[in-house]
Formats: structure tokens, C-alpha cells, sequence
């Protein structure tokens, strides 16, 4: 079983992304909030239901144990499991998984500053710059604390639907290791063009 951590800044896409991971989506556990998918392979913390206000952030931070409790005890047998954002990205929820025996990775989504006013615009969403230079600095930090071959960066150049991000990561996640990114990147023919491009490294802190 593996555990995908989606972590980056607010309005990169993170959520988007999810919701194409789990396509079709038909079986909610609302307390604790958990999406199962309805091939009954995939999972994610969190209620998807297309809402504005969506995706992990509906769970409360105190809600984090019950929900990771929730996931030892029935959901534990899932091939994938999603953890989207700021409420799980922390080390003591990686050493959880690990000792459940999980495959544990980390999808960063990066973008410049440009395109993410952009998006949060059409989102009608307005933050403070501050918490939000913080919530990307944790996402950059957690990421960089993990090994090289269970992580990935990924460039968003532009604002386009993440349905190529979606394969690229469907086969990352099937290969025993990073450079699976690279094999399927080239079969996609991934780059600019296509809205994103992967990297194993952080950028620099703009």
C-alpha cells in the first residue's frame, strides 16, 4: 500500500489534482472526513465533493488523529492512500504510516507567484501574503526532509487541467521508484506545452 502526500501553495492545485487521482468518487465517511474512490483502490482525507471549500482542508486539525485511526482500523487495505495539504504534513504523520508498513511518498506542487495570484483570483479567494509565504515554506521544508526516491517536484507553468499531471503521477506511483517520473514523462512528452514539469529538486525560497 502506498500513502501520497500532495503538499505546495495555497491554490496550485493540490485539490484538482486529488480529485483526478480518485476519479469517480461514491463513498464519503463524514466523521472522520475520508473520500473512497469507487474502485475501492484509492482513498483521501477529506470530503471532495466539487465544494469551494473542499478537499483535506475540511478536515479540523484536531481532527487528525481520529482520521489517521480511522485509517489503521478500516481503510488500511487500500492500494493508495492521499493525504492532500497542510493537515498531515508532518513528520510524526509519515513515522504513523511507516510503521504501518505504508510506501510513503511526496508530490510537491510548485508554481510562481504570478500564476497562483491568478488562480486564487478566479477562485475568489483573497490571503494574507504572509501566512501564505509560511503554509509554502512548510510544504518546501517537509518535502526537502524526505528521500530523494519517494518524492517529486512539479513545476505548474500553467493553468490548465491536471489530467497529464494525473497519468504522470498514476505511473510514478506504480513504478518501484522515482525514476519512474522520468520513464512516463517521456512517454507523455510532458513540458511546457503540457502545463508542467517535473524535478526532483526544490527551487530556491523566491
Amino acid at each position: 500500500m502506498k500513502v501520497l502526500f500532495v503538499v505546495g501553495a495555497p491554490g496550485v492545485g493540490k485539490t484538482t489534482l486529488v480529485r483526478e487521482l480518485l476519479e469517480h468518487r461514491s463513498y464519503f465517511s463524514v466523521e472522520p472526513k475520508w473520500t473512497m474512490g469507487m474502485n475501492g483502490e484509492v482513498c483521501a482525507a477529506g470530503l471532495y465533493t466539487g465544494a469551494k471549500f473542499d478537499g483535506a482542508d475540511t478536515v479540523p486539525y484536531n481532527g487528525v488523529q481520529a482520521a489517521l485511526e480511522f485509517w489503521a482500523d478500516k481503510l488500511k487495505t487500500f492500494e493508495l492512500t492521499i493525504l492532500d495539504g497542510d493537515r498531515f504534513s508532518y513528520k510524526k504523520t509519515v513515522d504513523f504510516f511507516r510503521a504501518q508498513g505504508a510506501d510513503v511518498r511526496c508530490l510537491l506542487l510548485d508554481a510562481g507567484d504570478a500564476l497562483l495570484a491568478e488562480r486564487r483570483a478566479a477562485r475568489g479567494t483573497e490571503q494574507n501574503e504572509t501566512w501564505v509565504k509560511g503554509r509554502v515554506t512548510k510544504a518546501r521544508n517537509f518535502f526537502d526532509e524526505l528521500p530523494d526516491n519517494a518524492k517529486v517536484r512539479f513545476e505548474v507553468e500553467s493553468d490548465t487541467a491536471p489530467t497529464a499531471l494525473a497519468a504522470l503521477v498514476r505511473s510514478w506511483l506504480r513504478s518501484p521508484s522515482r525514476e519512474g517520473v522520468d520513464e512516463a514523462g517521456q512517454a507523455l512528452a510532458l513540458g511546457p506545452g503540457r502545463g508542467y514539469t517535473a524535478t526532483r529538486e526544490v527551487k530556491p525560497a523566491r
